[in-house]
């Protein structure tokens, strides 16, 4: 088992990273 980890800026809205959601200004798990 990975953990995912969401912690990407995402002020353009978009996160890269599968599993997360877009929770300005950074990704988190959705």
């Amino acid at each position: 088992g990975s953990v995912i980890k969401c912690g990407e800026s995402c002020l353009l809205g978009k996160c890269y990273t599968p599993g997360c959601t877009c929770s300005r200004p950074i990704c988190k798990k959705n």
